[in-house]
């Protein structure tokens, strides 16, 4: 067994050297470029550049910390169109209707406990009273008005939310328009 490993080792390393020497012999030997003198002739049409031109030191920049660079002041747009309106009433738009859509929202999620509330529900003779059903209806009519009963509040509250959204999105609308006026020339 031990004769066999080392066989194998003994293989192995002897493919490795001559691998080795191998791809040495067909390395081709490193060639350092001519160093070019002053006297040495440049071919036609080609110019050395000075070491002067090459070796200038950069100018330093002088930037002011109070006031903006020069790029980043909008002269040409704000000369054009007088002052440039702000955001503030887009952003105040915005604001009221992720208020309005956020009441929405939960409006409509407290209609769907509230309507499975109501269905699981056991009406007492109270509630069927306060519901206004009578002892000569019947059970699927009273039960209608339990339903209805029972589900108003959520659902008044979700008739008032829906509207309240809808303004807010056509108030966000009218701001965008009327800010896009203002920057029109």
């Amino acid at each position: 067994m031990k004769t066999s490993i080392l066989s194998v080792l003994a293989l192995s390393f002897g493919l490795l050297a001559q691998g080795g020497t191998s791809l040495a012999a067909e390395q081709k030997p490193f060639k350092a470029v001519p160093k070019m003198n002053s006297s040495s002739k440049v071919p036609t049409g080609i110019s050395l550049p000075n070491d002067k031109q090459l070796y200038k030191p950069v100018p330093k920049m002088k930037i002011s910390k109070s006031s903006p660079p020069r790029a980043l002041t909008a002269s040409s747009v704000s000369s054009r169109s007088g002052a440039i309106p702000t955001f503030d009433p887009i952003n105040s738009a915005f604001e009221a209707l992720k208020r309005a859509g956020t009441e929405l929202n939960a409006a409509r999620v407290a209609f769907g406990h509230k309507a499975q509330e109501c269905w699981d529900k056991d009406y007492t003779q109270a509630d069927q009273a306060a519901a206004g059903c009578s002892y000569t209806e019947t059970v699927a009519s009273c039960y209608e008005k339990l339903a209805i009963f029972c589900v108003t509040p959520a659902k008044v509250r979700w008739d008032n939310a829906s509207p309240a959204f809808t303004r807010a999105s056509d108030t966000l609308k009218y701001t965008i328009v009327e800010y896009n006026r203002k920057l029109a020339p």
